[in-house]
C-alpha cells in the first residue's frame, strides 16, 4: 500500500538522549526520515511528500473494487496517544452480511490490475486502456512506480533508439494528404525532408505513455462488489454506448501524436518544414489545436486507423463475437481463474478499440461529410501503406538494428 505518512507528530519522535549526551538534541525518527530523503530521494518528512510503500498485513487482505464498500486510512489516533492506527470505515453504502468488504486501490484500468495484481473484477466497472502504439514498444509504462518501467535510469542506448526508430517509421508510410506516395528525396526533396523531421518529433515522444495511450471510461461505471466471493460478480457482459464523450479525457494527447504523423508541406501556410525544424528540441512543442481543417480531418482519421488496425490485429486470433461467447461460458465455469481474467482484459480492450475507431469515424462523418470522398489531395486517406522502400532513406544513417538477443 502507498502510505502518505506526513510529518511525524511530537508523540512519535523518539529523543536520542538515552544513547548519550552527545545526541541530546537529536530526534531518532526525524533523522531517519531525513536520511531516506538524502539517500534515495523519498520525502516522508513533510505533508504532500511522496509517501512510502509499506506492507500492512490487515490492509493487504482487502481486495479492490472501484466502487468500494469500505475504505482504509492510516492516521493518528483521535485521542492523540502515541502512534497511529489503520482505520477501516464503511462508505455510504451498506455492506450485506457475508459479502466481501472491498477497498479501492485507485483508478486503474483492467490491464493495469492484471499486470500488477493478477486480477480484475470482470464486471466492466474499471476503465479500459486503448493504444495507438501499433508499431513500437513503449519503454515507459503507466503501472504505478518507476520500478515497473522497462527504460533504464540512464536512458535508452543509441542502439535501442534505432530499434524503436524502425517501428516509428511505419507510422509515416501512408502519405495521407498527398495525391501520390512520396518515393523519397531524389524525386520529392521537400516532402522527404518533412517526413524526416516528423520522425525526429516522434522519437522525442516515443516513450511518452500519454502520447500513445488513452484511458476510457468504464463500460459499467455503476457496478458494485459481488454479494459473495463464491459467485461471479456478473454473468453477462457490459458494452459501450456509442457516445463521442467516451474518448474525451486524454484524446487531445494521442490526437496531437496523430497530427505529427498527418502533417504535410502545405500546413502552416507552406512552412511546415521550418516550423518542425525550429522546434526540434522544444519539449513542449505541439502542433494543435489551431490547425487547418484538412489536417484536423486527417489526424482524427489517423486515430481511427490505429484503433481499428489494433482491433483487427487482435481479431486475427479470435473475433470479438466469438470471444464474447467464450467469456460468457467462462463466467459460469472458470470465474476467477487466470484464464478467465486474461480473457476479460482482452475482451474489454477489443470492445474499446472497436468503439474508439467507430466513434472517431463517426466524428469525421459528422464534421466532414462532404470531404470523405473529396478529390482534394489534402483530404486523402489511404487504406494501405505506401511501399516500404519509400521510407528506407530514413534509416540509412543508423547503426545496425539489433537482433532480439541484444535486447536481453
Amino acid at each position: 500500500r502507498v502510505i502518505h505518512v506526513g510529518p511525524p507528530g511530537p508523540e512519535e519522535v523518539m529523543p536520542a538522549a538515552f544513547i548519550g549526551e552527545e545526541l541530546a538534541h537529536q530526534d531518532l525518527l526525524q533523522d531517519e526520515l531525513y536520511s531516506y530523503y538524502d539517500l534515495i530521494g523519498v520525502n516522508l518528512t513533510e505533508a504532500g511528500g511522496r509517501g512510502c510503500i509499506a506492507l500492512i498485513p490487515l490492509a493487504d487482505l482487502f481486495n479492490h473494487h472501484p466502487n468500494n464498500n469500505v475504505q482504509s486510512q492510516y492516521k493518528r489516533k483521535q485521542d492523540r496517544t502515541a502512534g497511529r492506527s489503520l482505520v477501516v470505515s464503511v462508505t455510504n453504502r451498506d455492506v450485506d452480511k457475508f459479502s466481501e468488504p472491498m477497498i479501492s486501490y485507485g483508478y486503474m484500468t483492467d490491464a493495469h490490475l492484471y499486470a500488477r495484481y493478477g486480477f480484475n473484477n470482470g464486471d466492466g466497472s474499471g476503465p479500459v486502456e486503448l493504444s495507438i502504439a501499433m508499431h513500437h514498444e513503449l519503454m515507459r509504462l503507466n503501472i504505478s512506480h518507476d520500478m515497473y518501467q522497462y527504460i533504464p535510469f540512464s536512458g535508452t542506448t543509441s542502439k535501442f533508439r534505432n530499434y524503436q526508430k524502425k517501428g516509428l517509421v511505419k507510422y509515416l508510410m501512408y502519405d495521407d494528404g498527398y495525391s501520390e506516395c512520396i518515393p523519397g528525396p531524389s524525386t520529392h526533396p521537400d516532402e522527404a525532408e518533412l517526413k524526416k523531421l516528423k520522425l525526429e518529433h516522434l522519437l522525442r515522444i516515443t516513450n511518452d505513455y500519454e502520447r500513445w495511450n488513452i484511458m476510457i471510461a468504464p463500460r459499467n461505471p455503476d457496478g458494485l462488489p459481488a454479494v459473495s466471493t463464491e459467485i461471479p460478480i456478473i454473468l453477462g457482459m457490459s458494452h459501450y454506448e456509442r457516445n463521442l464523450s467516451l474518448l474525451t479525457p486524454g484524446l487531445d494527447r494521442i490526437h496531437e501524436t496523430c497530427r505529427i504523423m498527418s502533417l504535410i508541406n502545405d500546413d502552416y501556410d507552406g512552412n511546415a518544414v521550418q516550423v518542425l525544424r525550429d522546434n526540434i528540441d522544444n519539449e513542449s512543442f505541439v502542433i494543435g489545436p489551431h490547425v487547418s481543417d484538412s489536417l484536423e480531418f486527417r489526424s482524427y482519421m489517423c486515430v481511427s486507423r490505429w484503433f481499428g488496425t489494433r482491433a483487427v490485429t487482435m481479431e486475427v486470433k479470435e473475433e470479438v463475437t466469438a470471444l464474447l461467447e467464450r467469456v460468457l461460458v467462462m463466467n459460469r465455469n472458470e470465474f476467477g481463474s487466470k484464464n478467465w481474467t486474461a480473457h476479460q482484459v482482452r475482451f474489454g480492450e477489443m470492445q474499446g478499440l472497436q468503439a474508439g475507431s467507430a466513434l472517431m469515424f463517426d466524428r469525421c462523418n459528422i464534421d466532414w461529410s462532404d470531404k470523405k470522398h473529396s478529390r482534394e489531395p489534402e483530404y486523402t486517406m489511404r487504406d494501405h501503406p505506401c511501399p516500404e522502400e519509400y521510407v528506407k532513406y530514413l534509416l540509412k544513417e543508423d547503426e545496425l538494428i539489433p537482433d532480439s538477443i541484444d535486447l536481453i
